[in-house]
Order: structure tokens, then sequence, then C-alpha cells
């Protein structure tokens, strides 16, 4: 395995951030990394913000029912908490959708999602941001820096118990096709419009770690440091929520799957 990242000096002094590998997840063999719960997860009632890179590796004319989990979620089925969920349907429609569990409304859930003109293409790498702020119920959802969808009276999550592991990807048999990068999670921090921009920046992705640090409660950069098995996908945030590879079909991730060459920027 080699480097993940690479720091250097810029004219200015400041050190560069180039991230050198993505991990690659196999739609078919349901492979998933897990983060053991913890109250930092349980967001009821308090900002939060998700961001990360994804590149979509398949579509449905080649995959049947080609949808999944993506970037990161913390959720207890039906029950509570959020995730953000990726559905290729037929043709050029691909959609993403934030859902947030909570008791409050018949539904149980508050959904934002892109509707059918937008396009997520396979093959190219975005930069995928949800913001959530407690105080006036909107969530937002970004994709490279542009605002796919704002929406209004979005009902705050209930609270996953700490028993419940968040996870990048999930468990299906049919989830997602992906490479992945640069995975970050903010409690208590809803991201401005121009910390959303500064983490796009312009298509190469950005050490998080700049960004909010205080309230940065998980960032997996999913590079060749990273490995397979227990607590081996390091969270840099500090705050300690190491990651563990899986998969509900026993193909399990391997060593080499964290070495992918292919990044954005």
């Amino acid at each position: 395995m080699g480097l993940g990242v690479s720091n250097s000096l810029s004219k200015g002094g400041f050190p560069q951030y180039r991230t050198r590998n993505s991990v690659t997840l196999d739609g078919s063999d349901g492979q998933y990394i897990t983060a053991t719960g913890h109250a930092d997860f349980q967001l009821n009632a308090v900002d939060f913000s998700v961001s990360g890179w994804i590149k979509f590796t398949e579509d449905a004319s080649s995959v049947n029912n080609e949808d999944g989990l993506c970037i990161f979620s913390a959720v207890d089925g039906t029950d509570s908490g959020f995730k953000i969920l990726y559905v290729d349907e037929s043709g050029d429609d691909e959609r993403i959708y934030v859902y947030h569990y909570h008791s409050s409304q018949s539904s149980a859930s508050t959904t934002i999602h892109a509707g059918a003109t937008v396009d997520w293409d396979h093959n190219i790498w975005y930069n995928i941001v949800y913001t959530y702020n407690a105080t006036t119920s909107i969530g937002t959802l970004y994709s490279n820096n542009v605002v796919i969808k704002a929406k209004t009276g979005v009902t705050t999550p209930d609270n996953i118990a700490t028993s419940v592991a968040a996870s990048i990807a999930s468990a299906n048999a049919d989830e997602v096709a992906a490479k992945m990068c640069e995975i970050g999670f903010w409690k208590g921090t809803c991201l401005s419009a121009s910390q959303v921009a500064g983490i796009y920046n312009n298509g190469r992705p950005k050490n998080l770690l700049s960004v909010e640090r205080d309230t940065l409660k998980g960032y997996w950069r999913l590079n060749a440091k990273d490995d397979t098995g227990s607590n081996n996908v390091i969270d840099y945030s500090g705050a300690g929520h190491h990651g563990t590879t899986a998969s509900s079909t026993g193909n399990d991730l391997v060593s080499g799957d964290f070495d992918t060459t292919d990044v954005p920027g």
C-alpha cells in the first residue's frame, strides 16, 4: 500500500493537499464500512452536515435495481436517524434522496431529493454535500457546489440508539457500485455556502481538518493507509470513529480496494 495523501508547500507557505487514493465498492458484493454506534451520531435538534466524493461506476442498463446508501448515513431502519440514498432508475434518471426519520409525522420521514431533471452521470466524480439547519428546519443538498434542492420544513431526525452503527454504504446485496473518498461528518455545524464551495475547491478535494474542526466528528479519507478488518479504516477527525469493513454476501473488501488511484481532481 502506498501513501494516501501528499502534503507539500504552496508558494504562500501553506500546505497543499492532494488525495491519492479512493476505495472501490462492488455493488454486487454488498460491501460497506461501519463505525461503532456513539452519541456523536445522534442528531435530534442539532445542525449537521455531510460531505463526500463519489463516482458511480455502473448504471441500470447493466445492473438491476442499482441503488443503495452512499456517502454516510446514521439510520436505524425506518425508525430514526438519517440516510443518503442513491437510486438509478431507467434512462438518465438518477436521484439522490436524503431521509430524516422521525415519529412526528404520519409518514415517519421527511425526504429531500432531486427529481428526474437532475442526472448524476456515471464515471464522473461528484462532491455531494448535505447540510441541515435545525433552527430554520432547512435541508440543502449540493452537487459540485450547486444547490440541487433546498427544502423548508424538514423535521429533525429522531436519535438512533447508541448501539446502532453509522455506515459508509450499506449491507444490501444491490448496494451501489462506486468509488468513494474524503467522507466528512459534522455534528453541530450547518456548513455555509462558502464552506461548501471551499470543500468542492473547483473539483479538487480539500483537507477537511481545515473546516469546522471542532465539530468534525468523522473524517474517513478512504485511502491506501486503510485496510480491511476491525477499526482499520482511519477516522482522521480525532473523534475515534474508526471504521470496520464488512459485506452482506461474505465478499468483503480487500486491502487493494483502498489503493484505487482513480481520484477527483
